[in-house]
C-alpha cells in the first residue's frame, strides 16, 4: 500500500478473505480495523476524488457521506469506535466497501463504469 502511494487496503485486495482493512494517512499511524461495523453515517454528503490499488490510474468523483462513526477490533484486539469525518471517512468507507464487495467504480454513473472498465482492460494487454 504504502509503496504504490496507497492510503488505504484491505484484505480482500490481497486475496486475504477476512474483513479487516487498514488507513494510513499522510504522517498519522496506520490504523487497523477487525471486523468493522459502520454504525452511522451523515446525512450531508460530500463528492471528491478517488483511485484505488485495485485499478490503477484510475480516478473518479464519487458521492460519500461526509462523516461515519465506525466500530471494530483493533489490532491488539482491543474494541475500536471512531468518529471520522473527511478524507479518514471517505477512506474508511472506501476500505469498507472492499470488504462487502463494493468498487469505487460501482459508485459511477453505468456510462463512467463502462468506460472505466473498458480503460482498465487496455491497460492490462499492454
Amino acid at each position: 500500500m504504502l509503496r504504490n502511494n496507497g492510503i488505504g487496503l484491505a484484505a480482500s485486495q490481497v486475496g486475504i478473505p477476512r474483513r479487516l482493512f487498514i488507513v494510513g494517512i499522510g504522517d498519522e499511524p496506520l490504523r487497523v480495523f477487525i471486523n468493522p461495523h459502520i454504525i452511522a453515517r451523515s446525512q450531508e454528503t460530500t463528492e471528491f476524488e478517488e483511485g484505488c490499488l485495485s485499478f490503477p490510474g484510475l480516478y473518479f468523483n464519487v458521492v460519500r457521506p461526509l462523516a461515519v462513526d465506525i466500530e471494530a477490533v483493533d489490532m491488539h484486539g482491543k474494541p475500536l469506535r471512531i468518529s471520522a469525518d473527511g478524507l479518514l471517512a471517505r477512506v474508511i468507507q472506501h476500505e469498507y466497501d472492499h470488504l462487502d464487495g463494493i468498487l469505487f467504480i460501482d459508485r459511477v454513473s453505468p456510462v463512467k463504469r463502462k468506460r472505466a472498465l473498458a480503460h482498465y482492460g487496455r491497460m492490462l494487454k499492454m
